[in-house]
C-alpha cells in the first residue's frame, strides 16, 4: 500500500531517502566543540611614543576554550551521574 495515492516516482524516490538512514550520522559528540577561530593579537599604540605594543591574547583565549570545555564536560559528566544515581535509588520506606 502506497503512502499517498498519484506521487510520482521522484517523489516515492524522495519519501524512501528520508526514511532510510543510510549514510546519515546520527550520534551525539561526548563534549561540547568549541569552534577554532583565527586569532590575531591586536597591536596598540602607545601614546607619546612612535612604537607600538602587540598584546598577546591569543594564548589567554586558547587557555579559556579550554577550560570552557572542560567545565561543561565535567558538568555533562554530574547530571549523568547524578540522573543514574537517582534511577537506582531503593526508596526510603
Amino acid at each position: 500500500m502506497k503512502l499517498v495515492d498519484g506521487i510520482g516516482k521522484d517523489r516515492e524516490k524522495g519519501l524512501d531517502d528520508l526514511k532510510s538512514d543510510d549514510g546519515k550520522d546520527t550520534s551525539l559528540p561526548f563534549s561540547l566543540q568549541i569552534p577554532n577561530v583565527a586569532c590575531t593579537n591586536p597591536t596598540v599604540r602607545i601614546p607619546g611614543f612612535a612604537g607600538s605594543w602587540e598584546v598577546g591574547i591569543c594564548q589567554y583565549l586558547n587557555i579559556f576554550g579550554a577550560m570552557f570545555e572542560a567545565f561543561w564536560s565535567a558538568l555533562f559528566v554530574l547530571a549523568v551521574m547524578s540522573l543514574v544515581a537517582r534511577a537506582t535509588a531503593k526508596p526510603i520506606a
